[in-house]
């Protein structure tokens, strides 16, 4: 037989336990288990925890463990005091996690391959570089950051379903939406 589709609204597709758990929520006026669920949590605990905070009720299914990897992440400070300002980090983390600053970065960019190359891409009449202070130019530590929004995630009454691989969502207009995580789970 055809595999369901992953996502539908079509009541004759998709996962049968999430339809009969989004009928019976319509049949009983039941609450639905979240306001919001967010599929991929090593970024999405960032967006869960900024959503928790404006009053939802929200969980992350992350597939595999909730973690970043090892390698820094690049990032500018305007945009972690923006995550600041929403309340997802505080200072305390930022410095934390701050773990290398340079000045900014050089990108560049090719419009026709020469190799090899020496020197930069002007010079070379084969693109254009340039310098762009303050952006990108913080090294942070991912374990850092997504430990401790996960933390306080959870500290704020959050769940978080790591190794939980995403099999559907059936969506309703009139109801919502059920998410279907296998293993008899909606």
């Amino acid at each position: 037989p055809k595999p369901p589709q992953f996502v539908t609204d079509d009541g004759s597709q998709g996962s049968e336990r999430c339809w009969s758990k989004l009928r019976a929520h319509a049949e009983d006026s039941t609450p639905l288990d979240y306001d919001v669920v967010v599929c991929g949590g090593t970024l999405g605990i960032f967006i869960a925890l900024a959503l928790q905070i404006k009053g939802l009720n929200v969980a992350v299914i992350e597939a595999g463990k909730l973690q970043g990897r090892e390698q820094e992440w690049n990032i500018s400070m305007k945009e972690l005091e923006e995550l600041v300002d929403l309340g997802v980090l505080t200072e305390e983390i930022i410095d934390e996690a701050v773990s290398t600053e340079f000045p900014g970065c050089r990108s560049g960019f090719k419009n026709s391959e020469v190799t090899p190359l020496e020197g930069g891409y002007f010079e070379n009449g084969v693109g254009y570089e340039c310098f762009t202070p303050g952006v990108l130019n913080l090294g942070v530590s991912p374990s850092v950051l997504i430990n401790s929004v996960a933390k306080r995630f959870l500290e704020r009454g959050g769940t978080v379903l790591e190794g939980t691989p995403l099999k559907g969502i059936c969506i309703s207009d009139s109801i919502g939406a059920a998410v279907d995580m296998g293993d008899g789970d909606e």
